[in-house]
Formats: C-alpha cells, structure tokens, sequence
C-alpha cells in the first residue's frame, strides 16, 4: 500500500539555503531555482487555502499565457490584498532570475549574490502569505471543529 503525503516545500528553500553556501555555480543556479519553486508552490497553497482564484490563462496583449507560473504570480499581482501583491511582485522578480539560472549559458551577474537574494525574497514571499492568512482570522472549517 502506498502512503500518500503532502510535500512541504519549505524544504525545498531550505536546500536552496544549503546549496546558497557554495562556491560551485552549479549549486548557487541551483539555489536560485529550488528557493523559486519552493516560494511558488507555497504560494500557490497560500492561494488554495485563503481562497484567491488562480486564473486558468493570463492574457496579455496577444498572447494567452497559460503557465503554472503565470497563473499564480497574476492572482497575487492582481488581488486587492496588500500582501498578496507583494508576494506576487517578489515572486515576478524571483521569476526572472530562475529563468537566468535555469536557462542562460551565461549568468548575468554574480550568481552568488543573485542567489542571497532570491532566498532573501522567499523568505520575504512566505512572512506576505503568512500576514495575509493571519489577517483572514479563523476558516469556518477551524471555527466550527472548535465548537
């Protein structure tokens, strides 16, 4: 039988945190990538819990986005709630250094700075959805299991 669980994606900047130490350009493109991810799922959980609709494609002028990234990134930039915003605009600067990382043979910049950086951002994409929970107060799920 197999035995489904739920993966933290904390750990996921939590490595990026490990791998940040290095010298190695591998690890540092590395850090960039996992502390990305791991800021964009948990805000995509933050999304799903607080209940901010996740648009199915983002158009912009004529092009029609449909990318997981894109999706998340546009129901925070584009909801009312301050912190969701910020998360959103952290995560939108997050994105284009990952792509950096991931993608270009030749990385613009000190990628070890870049690398302090967007773990700087993750953690600052995490303390926005969690002021932004902690401002929606109790679910109706917590408040009627506590009666």
């Amino acid at each position: 039988m197999t035995v489904t669980r739920t993966f933290d994606w904390n750990n996921y900047v939590t490595l990026a945190k490990t791998l940040a130490d290095s010298d190695d350009e591998a690890a540092l493109r590395t850090a960039i990538s996992r502390a990305y991810f791991g800021a964009l799922h948990i805000a995509e959980e933050a999304c799903i819990s607080g209940h901010v609709l996740i648009p199915l494609e983002v158009v912009r002028g004529t092009r029609i986005d449909r990318s997981h990234h894109a999706r998340v990134i546009t129901a925070l930039t584009r909801h009312d709630d301050e912190h969701l915003r910020k998360a959103g605009e952290f995560l939108h600067k997050m994105r284009g250094w990952r792509n950096g990382a991931d993608y270009e043979s030749v990385f613009w910049g000190d990628v070890s700075t870049v690398a302090r950086d967007v773990l700087n951002k993750a953690e600052r994409v995490k303390a926005e959805l969690d002021a932004f929970i902690r401002d929606q107060g109790p679910s109706e799920t917590t408040e009627t299991e506590s009666r």
